[in-house]
């Protein structure tokens, strides 16, 4: 008899729970369905140094009240039309970034952005058109976002909605198995940040996390607390390490993901990177015999 009471005394206390929080007005968003095809503009904030290259950008939104408007796993797109070299005039430029901020963070959002300027990289040897010019913006100028975008959201406690040739279908997973590459950081970083705000969220989580220098390893900090927390198992692989490096060392090897990551169906693989490494990690896995339904590349 009395645990049919302890049991039904803890049903009521769920039931008041939810009712209360389902009867709290919800905070207003700032991207609305209009917004996945005309621009929000959000004024620059703040701006601070990350790295030697990187910086957290933080961005206002219509009212300290607004949210942004994106669900954990989505993304939005800055549309900025700038000049260029070759259209001195103005060239419509388009990125998609993955916010840091907590997606419930109120008044304000903020992006960490990697800087690639004139003369460094072979590959951008004029620097990149948008981060060239995002850099030198000042604060009160405004940037032009569009979203959310994107084919996964994590809603809470392994179940991830995830969209495939136009069919959206909630799975679970016990585990997060998470492959990122430098800035490809950031949508790794939004999921391991909500699971820790949410104390009843124990999915496990392991990141194998690539660069090139130990200077270029954004939210190490960051990343190292969770870690101490347990329910996230961190691995670094560096391409040029210092000598006491402890980690992994190179490109992300099929001995690596076999050592960082069990192969069932109770795991989701995420990738994030430049695509050589994802698209090489993906084939990876595949040879591992992970099932290609739960690979899923941002």
């Amino acid at each position: 008899m009395i645990f049919q009471l302890i049991f039904v005394v803890l049903v009521v206390i769920g039931l008041i729970k939810y009712f209360v929080q389902k009867s709290k007005p919800q905070a207003p968003k700032a991207l609305q369905k209009q917004h996945t095809k005309t621009t929000l503009t959000c004024p620059l904030l703040d701006k601070k140094d990350i790295t030697h290259d990187t910086y957290l950008f933080k961005f206002g939104l219509p009212s300290p009240n607004h949210v942004l408007g994106i669900s954990v796993g989505e993304h939005i797109l800055i549309s900025q039309t700038i000049p260029t070299k070759e259209n001195p005039e103005g060239e419509l430029v388009e990125r998609k970034y993955t916010p840091t901020s907590p997606v419930l963070q109120k008044g304000s959002f903020e992006l960490l952005i990697k800087i690639y300027r004139a003369g460094v990289l072979s590959q951008f040897p004029n620097g990149g058109k948008l981060t060239s010019w995002i850099d030198n913006i000042k604060i009160g100028q405004n940037i032009e976002i569009m979203g959310p975008f994107g084919k996964l959201q994590y809603l809470n406690n392994g179940t991830f909605l995830i969209s495939r040739n136009g069919v959206r279908t909630d799975k679970n997973f016990k585990r997060i198995a998470m492959i990122a590459g430098g800035s490809g950081i950031t949508p790794m970083y939004q999921i391991i940040q909500q699971i820790f705000l949410n104390g009843s969220d124990n999915t496990k989580m392991t990141l194998l996390f690539a660069n090139k220098n130990q200077e270029d390893i954004l939210l190490y900090e960051q990343l190292v607390s969770y870690e101490k927390q347990k329910r996230l198992k961190l691995y670094l692989t560096l391409d040029n390490p210092p000598p006491d490096w402890k980690y992994f060392k190179g490109f992300v090897t099929k001995e690596m993901l076999s050592e960082c990551f069990d192969v069932d169906n109770q795991t989701i693989y995420l990738l994030c990177g430049p695509p050589p490494m994802t698209k090489s990690a993906s084939e990876k896995l595949i040879d591992m015999k992970v099932s290609e339904s739960n690979i899923h590349i941002f």
